[in-house]
């Protein structure tokens, strides 16, 4: 997927899916966005994305071994209800690495963050859904501003 000008480069609803060593770049907005969805994503690289790269509500996903790079907003966003999880991934370049909003749950294992204003996020942006919650082992994380942001509900938990 390449030099897409439309809303999401990729918008899968209510579906089962597996993307395998694809990639996307030079999006205007969201790279892949994953409606109420069930899937997998492996061996993948994105890059220069105009808003989020992976973007799911929700979901049950997992994703791994994937390269993120040059997000405008964040590299995976996790919200309303979702699980995802996450191992070994990079992700350089975004304004927030990952997020987790909205009554979801997002477990990370062995992620890489470069230059990002934010790397771990969780909160509740919709009251009908409640805070997030974010796990995580095995991270590095370089030339970013703030480890973490949380709202006084959200968790983000560093597990060693």
């Amino acid at each position: 997927f390449k030099k897409n000008y439309c809303e999401d480069a990729l918008n899968i609803i209510r579906s089962n899916f597996e993307i395998t060593t694809s990639s996307m770049t030079d999006t205007h907005f969201d790279a892949f966005d994953g409606d109420f969805c069930t899937g997998v994503i492996r061996d993948s690289n994105f890059s220069n994305l105009g808003n989020d790269c992976l973007d799911f509500s929700g979901s049950t996903v997992s994703i791994i071994n994937c390269n993120i790079q040059n997000v405008v907003d964040k590299g995976i966003s996790c919200g309303e209800a979702s699980n995802l999880k996450v191992h070994n991934i990079k992700i350089s370049g975004a304004h927030t690495g990952v997020a987790s909003k909205d009554n979801s749950q997002l477990l990370i294992e062995d992620i890489e963050i470069n230059n990002c204003e934010i790397g771990f996020s969780s909160f509740e942006k919709k009251s009908e859904y409640g805070p997030g919650f974010m796990e995580v082992k095995n991270y590095t994380i370089n030339s970013t501003k703030e480890l973490y942001y949380t709202d006084k509900n959200s968790i983000v938990e560093f597990i060693n």
